[in-house]
Protein backbone atom coordinates (compact mmCIF):
# COMPACT_ATOMS: atom_id res chain seq x y z
CA UNK A 1 0.00 0.00 0.00
CA UNK A 2 1.34 3.47 -0.92
CA UNK A 3 0.81 6.91 0.59
CA UNK A 4 -2.60 8.31 -0.35
CA UNK A 5 -3.66 11.97 -0.56
CA UNK A 6 -7.05 13.27 -1.66
CA UNK A 7 -9.00 16.51 -1.06
CA UNK A 8 -12.49 17.38 -2.35
CA UNK A 9 -13.61 21.07 -2.45
CA UNK A 10 -17.13 22.29 -3.33
CA UNK A 11 -16.73 25.27 -5.67
CA UNK A 12 -20.33 25.65 -6.90
CA UNK A 13 -23.74 23.98 -6.38
CA UNK A 14 -23.33 20.29 -7.36
CA UNK A 15 -19.74 20.97 -8.55
CA UNK A 16 -16.66 19.63 -6.63
CA UNK A 17 -12.94 19.90 -7.31
CA UNK A 18 -11.03 16.71 -6.36
CA UNK A 19 -7.24 16.87 -5.69
CA UNK A 20 -4.80 13.98 -5.24
CA UNK A 21 -1.07 13.55 -5.60
CA UNK A 22 -1.13 12.46 -9.24
CA UNK A 23 -4.16 14.12 -10.83
CA UNK A 24 -6.99 16.55 -10.48
CA UNK A 25 -10.65 15.90 -11.31
CA UNK A 26 -13.97 17.74 -11.32
CA UNK A 27 -17.28 16.09 -10.37
CA UNK A 28 -20.62 17.38 -11.67
CA UNK A 29 -23.90 16.23 -10.13
CA UNK A 30 -25.10 14.96 -6.77
CA UNK A 31 -26.59 11.92 -5.16
CA UNK A 32 -27.97 9.45 -7.66
CA UNK A 33 -26.05 10.53 -10.77
CA UNK A 34 -22.78 12.36 -11.30
CA UNK A 35 -19.94 12.65 -13.83
CA UNK A 36 -16.22 13.00 -13.06
CA UNK A 37 -13.57 14.36 -15.47
CA UNK A 38 -9.93 13.75 -14.51
CA UNK A 39 -6.84 15.64 -15.65
CA UNK A 40 -5.48 12.32 -16.96
CA UNK A 41 -8.29 12.19 -19.49
CA UNK A 42 -10.35 9.62 -17.67
CA UNK A 43 -14.12 10.19 -17.51
CA UNK A 44 -16.33 8.36 -15.03
CA UNK A 45 -20.16 8.37 -15.11
CA UNK A 46 -21.91 6.91 -12.07
CA UNK A 47 -25.55 6.10 -11.44
CA UNK A 48 -26.61 4.79 -8.02
CA UNK A 49 -29.70 4.01 -6.01
CA UNK A 50 -29.40 6.04 -2.79
CA UNK A 51 -29.76 4.01 0.38
CA UNK A 52 -29.18 0.58 -1.27
CA UNK A 53 -25.42 0.52 -1.92
CA UNK A 54 -26.04 -0.42 -5.54
CA UNK A 55 -24.37 1.71 -8.24
CA UNK A 56 -23.23 1.49 -11.82
CA UNK A 57 -20.08 3.22 -13.17
CA UNK A 58 -18.82 3.60 -16.71
CA UNK A 59 -15.19 4.61 -17.30
CA UNK A 60 -13.89 5.89 -20.60
CA UNK A 61 -10.85 7.66 -22.00
CA UNK A 62 -8.33 6.08 -19.57
CA UNK A 63 -4.63 6.20 -20.55
CA UNK A 64 -3.52 3.83 -17.77
CA UNK A 65 -2.37 0.60 -19.45
CA UNK A 66 -1.23 -0.98 -16.21
CA UNK A 67 -4.74 -1.58 -14.96
CA UNK A 68 -5.46 -5.24 -14.44
CA UNK A 69 -9.10 -4.73 -15.39
CA UNK A 70 -10.01 -5.43 -19.02
CA UNK A 71 -13.60 -4.32 -18.80
CA UNK A 72 -14.90 -0.76 -18.95
CA UNK A 73 -18.19 -1.38 -17.17
CA UNK A 74 -18.08 -2.25 -13.45
CA UNK A 75 -20.83 -2.95 -10.89
CA UNK A 76 -20.32 -2.15 -7.22
CA UNK A 77 -22.20 -3.44 -4.20
CA UNK A 78 -21.45 -1.52 -1.07
CA UNK A 79 -23.16 -1.22 2.31
CA UNK A 80 -22.29 2.49 2.61
CA UNK A 81 -24.47 5.19 0.98
CA UNK A 82 -21.57 7.51 0.01
CA UNK A 83 -20.60 9.11 -3.26
CA UNK A 84 -17.93 6.94 -4.93
CA UNK A 85 -15.84 9.87 -6.02
CA UNK A 86 -15.90 11.37 -2.52
CA UNK A 87 -14.12 8.29 -1.07
CA UNK A 88 -11.75 7.05 -3.73
CA UNK A 89 -10.50 7.53 -7.26
CA UNK A 90 -9.46 4.88 -9.69
CA UNK A 91 -6.16 6.66 -10.19
CA UNK A 92 -5.59 6.52 -6.44
CA UNK A 93 -6.30 2.81 -6.40
CA UNK A 94 -3.85 2.18 -9.21
CA UNK A 95 -1.24 4.14 -7.26
CA UNK A 96 -1.84 2.39 -3.92
CA UNK A 97 -2.38 -1.20 -5.03
CA UNK A 98 0.25 -3.06 -7.04
CA UNK A 99 -0.83 -6.32 -8.54
CA UNK A 100 2.19 -8.44 -9.52
CA UNK A 101 0.54 -11.22 -11.51
CA UNK A 102 3.91 -12.97 -11.41
CA UNK A 103 5.62 -9.91 -12.93
CA UNK A 104 8.62 -8.04 -11.69
CA UNK A 105 8.07 -5.04 -9.41
CA UNK A 106 8.06 -1.80 -11.35
CA UNK A 107 10.08 1.18 -10.42
CA UNK A 108 8.36 4.13 -8.81
CA UNK A 109 7.74 6.89 -11.33
CA UNK A 110 9.51 10.16 -10.70
CA UNK A 111 7.31 13.31 -10.63
CA UNK A 112 8.85 15.92 -12.91
CA UNK A 113 8.29 19.69 -12.45
CA UNK A 114 6.80 19.88 -15.95
CA UNK A 115 4.10 17.40 -15.03
CA UNK A 116 3.24 19.36 -11.89
CA UNK A 117 3.03 22.56 -13.95
CA UNK A 118 0.80 20.80 -16.45
CA UNK A 119 -1.53 19.60 -13.69
CA UNK A 120 -1.75 23.07 -12.19
CA UNK A 121 -2.53 24.52 -15.60
CA UNK A 122 -5.32 22.00 -16.08
CA UNK A 123 -6.69 22.80 -12.63
CA UNK A 124 -6.72 26.53 -13.37
CA UNK A 125 -8.47 25.94 -16.70
CA UNK A 126 -11.09 23.73 -15.04
CA UNK A 127 -11.69 26.31 -12.30
CA UNK A 128 -12.07 29.06 -14.89
CA UNK A 129 -14.52 26.93 -16.89
CA UNK A 130 -16.55 26.22 -13.78
CA UNK A 131 -16.66 29.94 -12.86
CA UNK A 132 -17.70 30.90 -16.38
CA UNK A 133 -20.37 28.20 -16.34
CA UNK A 134 -21.70 29.40 -12.97
CA UNK A 135 -21.72 33.03 -14.16
CA UNK A 136 -23.63 32.10 -17.32
CA UNK A 137 -26.26 30.23 -15.26
CA UNK A 138 -26.65 33.19 -12.85
CA UNK A 139 -26.91 35.65 -15.75
CA UNK A 140 -29.69 33.70 -17.47
CA UNK A 141 -31.57 33.26 -14.17
CA UNK A 142 -31.47 37.00 -13.49
CA UNK A 143 -32.49 37.77 -17.08
CA UNK A 144 -35.44 35.39 -16.79
CA UNK A 145 -36.52 36.98 -13.51
CA UNK A 146 -36.35 40.49 -14.96
CA UNK A 147 -38.51 39.44 -17.93
CA UNK A 148 -41.13 37.76 -15.75
CA UNK A 149 -41.42 40.60 -13.20
CA UNK A 150 -40.98 44.05 -14.75
CA UNK A 151 -39.60 46.77 -12.53
CA UNK A 152 -41.67 49.68 -11.27
CA UNK A 153 -39.94 51.95 -13.80
CA UNK A 154 -41.22 49.77 -16.67
CA UNK A 155 -44.83 49.86 -15.44
CA UNK A 156 -46.64 52.82 -17.03
CA UNK A 157 -48.24 55.15 -14.54
CA UNK A 158 -51.78 56.11 -15.49
CA UNK A 159 -52.72 59.42 -13.98
CA UNK A 160 -56.36 60.36 -13.61
CA UNK A 161 -57.31 63.97 -14.06
CA UNK A 162 -59.87 64.93 -11.45
CA UNK A 163 -61.97 67.85 -12.53
CA UNK A 164 -62.94 70.22 -9.73
CA UNK A 165 -66.57 70.05 -8.75
CA UNK A 166 -68.74 73.05 -9.46
CA UNK A 167 -69.87 74.50 -6.14
CA UNK A 168 -73.60 74.37 -5.52
CA UNK A 169 -75.38 77.74 -5.61
CA UNK A 170 -76.46 79.32 -2.35
CA UNK A 171 -80.13 78.72 -1.65
CA UNK A 172 -82.84 79.93 0.73
CA UNK A 173 -85.61 77.65 2.00
CA UNK A 174 -89.19 78.60 1.11
CA UNK A 175 -92.51 76.76 1.16
CA UNK A 176 -95.30 76.21 -1.35
CA UNK A 177 -98.53 77.75 -0.07
CA UNK A 178 -100.61 75.74 -2.55
CA UNK A 179 -100.23 73.08 -5.19
CA UNK A 180 -98.14 74.67 -7.92
CA UNK A 181 -96.60 73.56 -11.20
CA UNK A 182 -92.80 73.35 -11.58
CA UNK A 183 -91.64 74.50 -15.02
CA UNK A 184 -88.44 74.23 -17.03
CA UNK A 185 -88.32 77.99 -17.63
CA UNK A 186 -89.67 81.28 -16.39
CA UNK A 187 -93.07 81.52 -18.05
CA UNK A 188 -96.35 79.70 -18.47
CA UNK A 189 -95.40 78.69 -22.02
CA UNK A 190 -92.55 76.49 -20.77
CA UNK A 191 -92.78 72.76 -20.07
CA UNK A 192 -94.27 71.51 -16.80
CA UNK A 193 -91.76 69.09 -15.24
CA UNK A 194 -93.36 68.52 -11.83
CA UNK A 195 -95.64 69.75 -9.07
CA UNK A 196 -95.08 71.07 -5.55
CA UNK A 197 -97.51 70.08 -2.81
CA UNK A 198 -98.82 72.58 -0.23
CA UNK A 199 -96.24 73.22 2.54
CA UNK A 200 -93.50 71.46 0.54
CA UNK A 201 -90.07 73.00 1.15
CA UNK A 202 -87.97 74.11 -1.80
CA UNK A 203 -84.47 75.58 -2.18
CA UNK A 204 -84.76 79.03 -3.75
CA UNK A 205 -81.85 80.36 -5.83
CA UNK A 206 -83.18 83.73 -7.02
CA UNK A 207 -86.30 85.74 -7.94
CA UNK A 208 -86.89 87.63 -11.16
CA UNK A 209 -89.97 89.13 -12.79
CA UNK A 210 -92.49 87.19 -10.73
CA UNK A 211 -90.75 83.82 -11.17
CA UNK A 212 -88.57 82.00 -8.64
CA UNK A 213 -85.62 79.85 -9.66
CA UNK A 214 -85.41 76.73 -7.45
CA UNK A 215 -83.48 73.48 -7.19
CA UNK A 216 -85.78 70.64 -8.24
CA UNK A 217 -84.43 67.08 -8.46
CA UNK A 218 -80.85 68.46 -8.40
CA UNK A 219 -81.57 70.72 -11.41
CA UNK A 220 -82.71 74.31 -11.88
CA UNK A 221 -86.42 74.88 -12.37
CA UNK A 222 -88.99 77.67 -11.99
CA UNK A 223 -92.25 78.29 -10.11
CA UNK A 224 -94.49 81.31 -9.83
CA UNK A 225 -93.36 83.54 -6.95
CA UNK A 226 -96.99 84.04 -5.86
CA UNK A 227 -97.15 80.41 -4.72
CA UNK A 228 -94.14 80.53 -2.36
CA UNK A 229 -93.80 81.94 1.14
CA UNK A 230 -91.00 82.26 3.66
CA UNK A 231 -93.04 80.63 6.45
CA UNK A 232 -94.76 77.26 6.49
CA UNK A 233 -98.38 77.93 5.52
CA UNK A 234 -101.24 76.58 7.60
CA UNK A 235 -102.82 74.20 5.14
CA UNK A 236 -106.30 73.18 6.25
CA UNK A 237 -106.62 69.45 6.82
CA UNK A 238 -109.53 67.71 5.12
CA UNK A 239 -112.59 67.15 7.32
CA UNK A 240 -113.21 63.47 8.01
CA UNK A 241 -116.40 63.70 10.04
CA UNK A 242 -119.54 61.84 8.93
CA UNK A 243 -121.52 65.09 8.63
CA UNK A 244 -118.91 66.69 6.36
CA UNK A 245 -118.67 63.58 4.17
CA UNK A 246 -122.46 63.53 3.76
CA UNK A 247 -122.53 67.24 2.99
CA UNK A 248 -119.78 66.96 0.33
CA UNK A 249 -121.60 64.07 -1.28
CA UNK A 250 -124.77 66.13 -1.64
CA UNK A 251 -122.97 69.22 -3.04
CA UNK A 252 -122.85 69.48 -6.84
CA UNK A 253 -119.47 68.98 -8.46
CA UNK A 254 -119.39 72.53 -9.84
CA UNK A 255 -119.92 73.97 -6.36
CA UNK A 256 -117.07 71.91 -4.92
CA UNK A 257 -114.79 72.96 -7.77
CA UNK A 258 -115.64 76.63 -7.22
CA UNK A 259 -114.81 76.30 -3.52
CA UNK A 260 -111.42 74.71 -4.32
CA UNK A 261 -110.60 77.55 -6.71
CA UNK A 262 -111.63 80.13 -4.12
CA UNK A 263 -109.31 78.55 -1.55
CA UNK A 264 -106.47 78.58 -4.06
CA UNK A 265 -106.91 82.29 -4.84
CA UNK A 266 -107.08 83.13 -1.14
CA UNK A 267 -104.19 80.99 0.08
CA UNK A 268 -101.80 81.36 -2.85
CA UNK A 269 -102.53 84.84 -4.18
CA UNK A 270 -103.90 86.57 -1.05
CA UNK A 271 -106.85 88.02 -2.95
CA UNK A 272 -109.77 89.90 -1.39
CA UNK A 273 -113.26 88.46 -1.04
CA UNK A 274 -114.67 90.68 -3.80
CA UNK A 275 -111.68 89.97 -6.04
CA UNK A 276 -112.16 86.21 -5.69
CA UNK A 277 -115.92 86.46 -6.39
CA UNK A 278 -115.33 88.49 -9.55
CA UNK A 279 -112.63 86.04 -10.72
CA UNK A 280 -114.85 82.99 -10.22
CA UNK A 281 -117.90 84.36 -12.03
CA UNK A 282 -116.14 86.32 -14.80
CA UNK A 283 -116.40 85.00 -18.34
CA UNK A 284 -112.75 86.00 -18.69
CA UNK A 285 -111.90 84.13 -15.47
CA UNK A 286 -113.27 80.82 -14.17
CA UNK A 287 -116.84 81.19 -15.59
CA UNK A 288 -118.59 79.44 -12.71
CA UNK A 289 -122.33 79.87 -12.30
CA UNK A 290 -123.65 82.44 -9.85
CA UNK A 291 -124.93 79.71 -7.52
CA UNK A 292 -121.58 77.88 -7.47
CA UNK A 293 -119.69 81.14 -6.95
CA UNK A 294 -121.92 82.20 -4.09
CA UNK A 295 -121.60 78.75 -2.50
CA UNK A 296 -117.80 79.07 -2.67
CA UNK A 297 -117.76 82.52 -1.04
CA UNK A 298 -120.20 81.46 1.70
CA UNK A 299 -118.10 78.43 2.62
CA UNK A 300 -114.63 79.94 2.14
CA UNK A 301 -112.73 80.44 5.38
CA UNK A 302 -110.19 83.22 4.99
CA UNK A 303 -108.58 86.02 7.01
CA UNK A 304 -109.15 89.03 4.74
CA UNK A 305 -107.10 91.36 6.96
CA UNK A 306 -104.15 88.96 6.67
CA UNK A 307 -104.56 88.81 2.91
CA UNK A 308 -104.60 92.61 2.69
CA UNK A 309 -101.47 92.83 4.86
CA UNK A 310 -99.60 90.37 2.64
CA UNK A 311 -100.58 92.34 -0.46
CA UNK A 312 -99.38 95.55 1.16
CA UNK A 313 -96.04 93.97 2.01
CA UNK A 314 -95.60 92.75 -1.59
CA UNK A 315 -96.26 96.24 -2.96
CA UNK A 316 -93.80 97.78 -0.50
CA UNK A 317 -91.00 95.24 -1.00
CA UNK A 318 -91.20 94.80 -4.76
CA UNK A 319 -92.53 98.14 -6.07
CA UNK A 320 -91.39 100.55 -3.29
CA UNK A 321 -94.81 102.19 -3.16
CA UNK A 322 -95.84 104.86 -0.64
CA UNK A 323 -98.29 104.23 2.19
CA UNK A 324 -101.08 106.20 0.53
CA UNK A 325 -100.50 104.62 -2.84
CA UNK A 326 -100.68 101.12 -1.33
CA UNK A 327 -103.95 102.01 0.44
CA UNK A 328 -105.47 103.29 -2.80
CA UNK A 329 -104.34 100.17 -4.66
CA UNK A 330 -105.87 97.87 -2.03
CA UNK A 331 -109.33 99.47 -2.10
CA UNK A 332 -109.48 100.30 -5.80
CA UNK A 333 -112.17 98.55 -7.87
CA UNK A 334 -109.51 98.29 -10.58
CA UNK A 335 -106.99 96.98 -8.05
CA UNK A 336 -107.32 94.55 -5.16
CA UNK A 337 -110.93 95.41 -4.08
CA UNK A 338 -110.37 95.08 -0.32
CA UNK A 339 -112.68 96.95 2.04
CA UNK A 340 -111.53 100.25 3.52
CA UNK A 341 -111.19 98.62 6.95
CA UNK A 342 -109.04 95.81 5.57
CA UNK A 343 -106.84 98.22 3.62
CA UNK A 344 -106.39 100.49 6.65
CA UNK A 345 -105.43 97.49 8.77
CA UNK A 346 -102.83 96.53 6.19
CA UNK A 347 -101.08 99.92 5.89
CA UNK A 348 -101.15 100.40 9.66
CA UNK A 349 -99.47 97.05 10.32
CA UNK A 350 -97.16 96.63 7.36
CA UNK A 351 -93.45 96.70 8.20
CA UNK A 352 -92.07 99.25 5.73
CA UNK A 353 -89.46 102.04 5.62
CA UNK A 354 -91.29 104.76 3.66
CA UNK A 355 -88.17 106.96 3.43
CA UNK A 356 -86.24 104.06 1.90
CA UNK A 357 -89.09 103.43 -0.55
CA UNK A 358 -89.04 107.10 -1.59
CA UNK A 359 -85.29 106.99 -2.14
CA UNK A 360 -85.58 103.81 -4.25
CA UNK A 361 -88.25 105.47 -6.42
CA UNK A 362 -86.08 108.59 -6.82
CA UNK A 363 -83.17 106.50 -8.08
CA UNK A 364 -85.45 104.75 -10.57
CA UNK A 365 -86.61 108.10 -12.02
CA UNK A 366 -83.06 109.41 -12.20
CA UNK A 367 -81.54 106.30 -13.82
CA UNK A 368 -84.36 105.39 -16.20
CA UNK A 369 -85.83 108.78 -17.12
CA UNK A 370 -82.86 111.17 -16.48
CA UNK A 371 -85.09 113.52 -14.44
CA UNK A 372 -83.72 116.47 -12.44
CA UNK A 373 -83.81 116.36 -8.62
CA UNK A 374 -86.57 118.99 -8.47
CA UNK A 375 -88.74 117.14 -11.01
CA UNK A 376 -88.21 113.94 -9.05
CA UNK A 377 -89.30 115.70 -5.84
CA UNK A 378 -92.52 116.87 -7.45
CA UNK A 379 -93.25 113.39 -8.84
CA UNK A 380 -92.72 111.74 -5.46
CA UNK A 381 -95.02 114.11 -3.55
CA UNK A 382 -97.72 114.54 -6.22
CA UNK A 383 -101.20 113.11 -5.55
CA UNK A 384 -101.18 112.08 -9.20
CA UNK A 385 -97.74 110.55 -8.83
CA UNK A 386 -96.21 108.45 -6.06
CA UNK A 387 -98.13 110.08 -3.16
CA UNK A 388 -95.23 110.20 -0.68
CA UNK A 389 -95.28 112.85 2.04
CA UNK A 390 -93.24 116.02 1.58
CA UNK A 391 -90.84 114.88 4.32
CA UNK A 392 -90.29 111.54 2.61
CA UNK A 393 -89.71 113.23 -0.77
CA UNK A 394 -87.20 115.66 0.74
CA UNK A 395 -85.36 112.79 2.40
CA UNK A 396 -85.07 111.03 -0.96
CA UNK A 397 -83.67 114.08 -2.77
CA UNK A 398 -81.23 114.86 0.08
CA UNK A 399 -79.80 111.31 -0.05
CA UNK A 400 -79.85 110.92 -3.82
CA UNK A 401 -76.24 110.53 -4.89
Amino acid sequence: MGLRFRKSVKIAPDVKLNLNKKSTSVTFGGKGIHHTISSTGKKTSTVEIPGTGISYSKISGSTNKKSSSTANDDYYFDDLDNDIDDDYNLDDISDSVNVNNNKKPQKKEQISPFKVAGCLTQVIILVLLVCVFSWVISFFNSLKGSLESPSEEDIPVISETVEPETPAPETTPMYANAEVNVRSGAGTATEIIGTLSPSEEVAVISNENGWTKILYNDAEAYVSSNYLSENIPNVAQPTTSVEQSTQDTNVPTEHRSALKKARLYSDAMNMSKQGIYDQLISEYGESFSEEATQYAMDNLQADWNANALKKAKDYSDTMHMSKQDIYDQLISEHGEKFTAEEAQYAVDNVSADWNANALAKAKDYRDSMDMSPEAIRDQLASEYGEKFTVEEANYAISNLN
